[in-house]
């Protein structure tokens, strides 16, 4: 490999990895905070304002997993299927912060919170396989650690950004705290969406505006490489398997 090659494979991977900071900020600000708000929601009047009794708060609570497990394996088929993810993951993203802000009686929450499984599911397995296309095997462990690392420091700080919404926004317009606590988190997932279409990076194959035609050349490059190693790897696996003794 060239002088010339290996600067413009560093050039890429700094563009990707600015990419690649996005998602760990939605993971961050919706995810993570989203999981712990209906309990942190409970201590401001959430289950006496929706009239919950008995085991009612922990079926609101786990229906949401039900949902997570259903989608995560088709949403990576349906995504495997089309050529701008970033329109998908975003349309997810709008769906699950406009159901965010919509909790009121209990059914129509224990329904709603279904839904928000479902779609949130796309995202943390979607934006696996999306760095999956874009990076080497050996290039993916320090972009993944970051993606943990996001949900690290959510689960940090979305307690004290909560109590600051419930002491802050208590009764405000008419509105009780554990009510302000759904329309900020969504509200803030709507102000990220409007960004992630153009951030949220398609699939090396997809014309890019934010690559040069080179560089786009090279990502395709690198991925047909990582293609032809895999399979060199597996070819060398079997004959060790199968090598006579």
């Amino acid at each position: 490999m060239t002088s010339i090659d290996q600067s413009w494979r560093k050039r890429l991977l700094r563009k990707l990895d600015l990419r690649v900071a996005f998602p760990v900020l939605v993971y961050i600000m919706n995810i993570r905070l989203d999981h712990p708000l209906t309990s942190t929601a409970r201590l401001r009047g959430f289950e006496e304002d929706l009239g919950m009794t008995g085991n009612q708060f922990n079926t609101l609570t786990s229906i949401l997993y039900v949902g997570y497990l259903l989608m995560q394996a088709p949403s990576n088929m349906i995504l495997q299927r089309i050529e701008r993810p970033s329109l998908y993951l975003s349309s997810c993203m709008i769906t699950w912060a406009a159901i965010t802000m919509c909790m009121s009686a209990y059914h129509a929450a224990l329904i709603l919170r279904f839904w928000l499984g479902f779609v949130e599911a796309t995202f943390f397995p979607g934006v696996v396989f999306l760095l999956s296309r874009w990076y080497k095997r050996n290039e993916l462990g320090l972009r993944m650690a970051l993606l943990y690392c996001g949900g690290s420091a959510s689960d940090a700080f979305s307690a004290l950004i909560a109590s600051g919404i419930l002491g802050g926004l208590d009764g405000k317009l008419g509105f009780m705290a554990w009510r302000w606590l759904f329309f900020v988190e969504g509200a803030l997932t709507i102000v990220v969406v409007v960004s992630a279409i153009w951030i949220i990076p398609d699939f090396p194959s997809t014309p890019s505006v934010w690559l040069l035609p080179k560089e786009q050349i090279l990502a395709k490059r690198r991925m047909e490489e990582e293609v032809v190693a895999r399979i060199e790897h597996v070819r060398q696996a079997r004959r060790g398997i199968f090598r006579p003794c």
